[in-house]
């Protein structure tokens, strides 16, 4: 088990996120998905979701396929606060204080 990388990581929704603990699939525009790494349990990677306001909201991803556009995520993590995500917002795979810990 362990925490999963990739260098400059970053894409734009492509749909909607819900301010919803359920809402768990993260899709991202077409092709922008390919710049992750594959995920398979019990790896992970810690991604950021920031919405053009600049709200942000920390997710782990536990499940991705490198070739797909569709990350499956566990929301509110590391105390963010769960929040809704435009079409456009930003995800990206980015350094978080608990991957330092």
């Amino acid at each position: 088990m362990s925490q999963k990388f990739s260098n400059n990581a970053s894409a734009v929704l492509s749909g909607a996120l819900l301010a919803d603990v359920g809402d768990t699939t993260v899709t991202v525009q077409a092709g922008d998905g390919s710049t992750f790494p594959t995920i398979v349990a019990p790896d992970w990677c810690m991604c950021s979701l920031e919405a053009t306001d600049g709200t942000w909201e920390i997710v782990e991803v536990y499940a991705h396929v490198s070739s797909s556009d569709t990350f499956t995520v566990k929301r509110q993590e590391e105390g963010s606060t769960l929040t809704a995500f435009a079409s456009g917002s930003r995800f990206e795979l980015r350094m978080t204080s608990g991957t330092a810990e």
